[in-house]
């Protein structure tokens, strides 16, 4: 790892503040977002991956917002209930600060999921982070959320 100075979150609620928790109501669709909320030292990319809890929630789909130049992005690669995706600039580093990617879910069950970003102690290759030149590792402070689910 390298530079301390990033920070990614969930956001619960997308609505220009960074919400830790939601409350949602019958099976209609409903939107996260994946945010850099700190980017201090600058990074070229940034990579995701976000588990949830598959008996209270469900997967729709992901949207890259492609901000401050960030073009470049994998597709979203689903698998159970995790999914991983992320972007990156072809140019210099950045410190766009904000929404990058907006996941969309349904419940199917009450309760309570987490909407967890998987860090690189969970998975080394593969964990949340934002990245410097080269793709390097830039040391990423990271936060959850968790979405209720009411009949």
């Amino acid at each position: 790892m390298i530079r301390d100075g990033a920070a990614m979150a969930v956001d619960a609620l997308p609505d220009g503040a960074l919400d830790s928790s939601r409350e949602v109501s019958g099976a209609e669709p409903f939107e996260v977002d994946v945010v850099i909320s700190k980017a201090v030292s600058g990074y070229q990319g940034y990579q995701y991956k976000v588990q949830w809890d598959g008996t209270v929630v469900a997967y729709d789909g992901q949207k890259d917002l492609t901000p401050a130049a960030l073009e470049l992005c994998a597709a979203a690669t689903k698998r159970e209930d995790t999914v991983i995706g992320g972007c990156i600039r072809v140019s210099e580093l950045t410190n766009f600060t904000g929404p990058v990617n907006r996941l969309t879910f349904h419940c199917v069950a009450e309760g309570t999921s987490p909407l967890h970003l998987v860090t690189l102690a969970e998975d080394r290759f593969f964990g949340s982070t934002a990245l410097g030149e080269a793709g390097v590792y830039i040391e990423t402070t990271l936060a959850d959320a968790v979405v209720t689910c009411r009949g």
